[in-house]
């Protein structure tokens, strides 16, 4: 299945790629639970008034 088919359409949906930003992220699906740099996403996005940075960090691909 292509990546694009669990993006979800609507009002106030940020729609992020773990690889955006950071083309060392080879952040497979499992991968994505342990990893820095989707916490910070998803931190950010359940708290915008309070960012925080989001790391670039060398995850490598299947072993993440």
């Amino acid at each position: 299945m292509p990546y694009t088919i669990g993006l979800v359409p609507g009002p106030n949906v940020i729609n992020s790629f773990m690889q955006d930003g950071c083309p060392v992220d080879y952040s497979d699906h499992l991968a994505i639970a342990a990893s820095h740099r989707g916490a910070m996403i998803a931190l950010n996005a359940l708290d915008p008034a309070h960012p925080r940075p989001v790391p670039c960090e060398f995850v490598p691909p299947l072993t993440g």
